[in-house]
């Protein structure tokens, strides 16, 4: 029996990148900028999450977001300069 870091994602890069663009905060962050973002999502097989990453030209990267594989939910979402700097985050230790 495969163990569960073992099986494949069951949401699709796709799926990943629009729960979390469609997430309130980066919702409302997209709405600073008046083109698509380009988009990556990466699976991480030991916490079963995608991590999704937003750029927006010579912005750079403006978001990067956690989402859930088994639900969809984003368990994360980083905006501006929490994304470059992760003192802006708020986390214990920063």
């Amino acid at each position: 029996m495969p163990v569960a870091s073992e099986e494949p994602p069951r949401l699709g890069e796709e799926s990943a990148t629009e729960a979390a663009l469609a997430h309130p905060k980066i919702a409302a962050w997209r709405e600073r900028y008046p083109l698509e973002p380009t988009t990556s999502a990466t699976f991480r097989p030991e916490s079963r999450t995608w991590t999704v990453k937003a750029w927006y030209g010579e912005a750079g990267q403006v978001a990067q977001v956690v989402v859930e594989d088994t639900t969809g939910r984003v368990s994360e979402a980083w905006t501006g300069p929490q994304v470059a700097w992760k003192m802006a985050r708020g986390r214990a230790g920063a």
